[in-house]
């Protein structure tokens, strides 16, 4: 669902903090989802909208930049997810061929994100990884643009492989057939050449990709 407005919606009449969900409307959608045991997320990035959905026990905020530190703690005990994505918002406020409208509204918030991000990391919220694929320039392989960026925001290594496998799967429902390596699971795998625990960089060079156990894709290949 969408709860709060975005930075790259309207040029004129949409601001982050607009909420565009009443909270009687997202419990409504919520629980009509679990009732059929589907998982429900939200783009949210105003506070007001935020605390819509935290309070109405949604699943999993995407973005989420004005989540306080109560918020985050909130989303620990209720178990609710936290996908930041804070790589597609820093490629926004950055990137000149981005309409200058975005580039202002992703500026202003940035910093902001980045504080909500480390509130959640130490609240122990679960952090997924998710790249906002679709927007501007963030085509599917940008998840490794994400990972990295969790990596420069304060995740060790192994923190930020689980936030983009065992993590994520935890956030889809998935996680006894994604993310882990174990009997019964559907077994989608890549083979690395290097060490990701040594350098998340080293996910760039994908040497084999293995789908549901049967070999996908297997040679030599340059970064994506």
């Amino acid at each position: 669902i969408s709860a709060t407005g975005g930075v790259y919606g309207r040029k004129v009449g949409e601001a982050v903090e607009d909420v565009e969900l009443r909270p009687e409307e997202i419990e409504m959608i919520i629980d009509e989802a679990h009732r059929r045991n589907i998982p429900v997320t939200a783009h949210a990035i105003g506070e007001e909208g935020i605390i819509n959905c935290v309070h109405a026990c949604i699943d999993c905020i995407e973005h989420g930049h004005f989540i306080t530190h109560s918020l985050a703690c909130e989303m620990a005990k209720k178990n609710i997810s936290y996908v930041p994505t804070l790589a597609v918002y820093r490629h926004i406020a950055s990137d000149p061929e981005i309409p200058a409208y975005a580039q202002e509204k992703s500026r202003k918030i940035v910093d902001r994100h980045l504080q909500a991000f480390l509130w959640a990391k130490e609240a122990g919220v679960n952090i997924g990884t998710g790249s906002d694929a679709g927007s501007s320039k963030m085509p599917h392989p940008s998840i490794i643009s994400e990972i990295v960026a969790l990596g420069d925001a304060g995740m060790n290594t192994s923190e930020v492989l689980r936030a983009a496998t065992s993590n994520a799967a935890r956030i889809l429902k998935m996680e006894n057939l994604l993310g882990v390596i174990k009997p019964h699971a559907i077994a989608d795998c890549v083979l690395i050449d290097g060490d990701p625990l040594e350098n998340l960089q080293a996910l760039m060079k994908i040497s084999c990709v293995i789908k549901e156990g049967q070999v996908a894709y297997c040679g030599q290949r340059g970064a994506l």
